[in-house]
């Protein structure tokens, strides 16, 4: 249930919200655990490093300076 939530919540934000940091916050809090829970192991490393890419963009939204 709780990821449901972050995914409505973070897609909301992130797409239609004026502040894509809360967004971007809610999404890393699905997607870490996600990758490690069912990527690492056993290791599947298009999906590992997919999700790394995902990860990244998500890190520099969130840390990013508002113009």
């Amino acid at each position: 249930m709780g990821a449901i939530i972050c995914l409505i919540l973070g897609s909301g934000f992130f797409i239609f919200g004026e502040n894509q940091k809360i967004g971007s916050v809610f999404l890393l809090l699905f997607i870490i655990p996600t990758t490690i829970i069912f990527h690492l192991f056993p290791f599947h490393q298009k999906a590992v490093f997919m999700n790394l890419a995902l990860i990244g963009g998500l890190i520099i939204t969130a840390i990013r300076e508002p113009k």
